[in-house]
């Protein structure tokens, strides 16, 4: 009996990967409602599962739904244990900071830089200079600033 519920749950586990791998494959391609439809019928109700909050956010800024994808990579901070894949935080972090940049709300993200690296370095090398020409220190969050990885 134990067998048989140990496989059941290893093919549920293999179920939510494929779909997961799925909804990155049709965000890549443009089918917003094809991902929807896997979301609505894979991802947990409360949306408790980072990994959906995280398509979820990266389809949003597609769609023109800046705020929308904000809140669900905030979503993913907030409840994020603090055990979880370091990476996860990282990247939800990240596209927190661009979002605020595109929608202009500089000081926010500013304040969520400074969170992602409070000394003003990258995680292990020295960043590029954080200050830009208009004399803001969100250089470390431009597009063609390269930002380390661990």
């Amino acid at each position: 009996m134990a067998g048989a519920l140990a496989r059941v749950g290893g093919q549920i586990e293999e179920t939510r990967e494929r779909a997961i791998r799925l909804a990155e494959v049709r965000i890549d391609r443009g089918d917003f409602a094809g991902f929807e439809q896997l979301r609505s019928t894979h991802a947990t109700g409360d949306d408790t599962d980072e990994r959906w909050s995280m398509l979820l956010g990266t389809a949003q800024p597609a769609q023109g739904r800046l705020t929308t994808a904000l809140e669900s990579f905030r979503r993913v901070l907030v409840r994020v244990d603090p055990g979880a894949d370091p990476d996860l935080i990282y990247a939800a972090r990240w596209h927190a900071i661009q979002a605020l940049v595109v929608l202009n709300r500089l000081d926010e993200a500013e304040d969520q830089r400074l969170l992602f690296d409070p000394a003003g370095r990258g995680r292990e090398t020295a960043a590029p200079s954080t200050s830009s020409p208009h004399g803001s220190p969100l250089a470390a969050v431009s597009p063609a600033a390269s930002v380390p990885r661990p």
